[in-house]
């Protein structure tokens, strides 16, 4: 055999050999791209069906006492799930940045719609769980400050009534009696809307 086409014969192996290894280069990179591609699907599904459902978790049936204490022991459990969304929906932008260099423009086009839709609700449902937390907060604050209110009115009379031992004029028995209707009234008012 000739050394030119030795030469030859090498030089088409070594081609061949840069050919293969470039195909496989590109194969592993397509795979990758895949799989990015189906990992960037599923967090986007996660992350908008989790955002709806603590949206869902976020509004109250009513404006009753009862729903805002509810509100309130659901919070921190609510805030936890928000933080793994959170960690979800970075994961996600994450792996956005990686494909969009990879990206036709439609499909960039569409993975940054994704992401700005997320962000938006992301934001939407942050605002709402700081203004509901601190709105049961408040609410349940003024009920026992309004309780505690109303209890020291009534030892207050007490003490009145057991200085002068025990009878009070008729004017403060009526006094007693109106403060405790306007209280109940004011607290059905305040805290017991439907």
């Amino acid at each position: 055999m000739s050394l030119t086409k030795i030469n030859k014969q090498s030089c088409s192996r070594v081609e061949h050999n840069k050919l293969v290894k470039s195909l496989t280069d590109r194969e592993a990179e397509l795979q990758s791209l895949l799989t990015k591609q189906k990992l960037f699907s599923k967090l986007r599904d996660t992350v908008l069906y989790s955002l709806k459902q603590l949206e869902a978790h976020l509004a109250l049936p009513d404006k009753s006492y009862n729903s805002h204490v509810e509100m309130n022991d659901k919070i921190p459990a609510l805030k936890a799930t928000f933080e793994q969304h959170q960690r979800a929906s970075l994961i996600m932008r994450q792996v956005c940045q990686e494909l969009l260099p990879h990206s036709e423009s439609a499909a960039r086009t569409k993975l940054l719609s994704t992401v700005q839709r997320a962000s938006s609700q992301w934001q939407s449902v942050l605002s709402r769980l700081i203004t509901q937390s601190e709105e049961s907060a408040n609410v349940i604050s003024s009920v026992k400050s309004f309780s505690h209110g109303l209890s020291s009115l009534a030892k207050e009379l007490g003490n009145v009534r057991q200085s002068i031992h025990g009878k009070l004029p008729g004017h403060h028995d009526h006094l007693q009696v109106l403060f405790t209707i306007i209280g109940i009234n004011l607290f059905r008012c305040f805290f017991f809307r439907s």
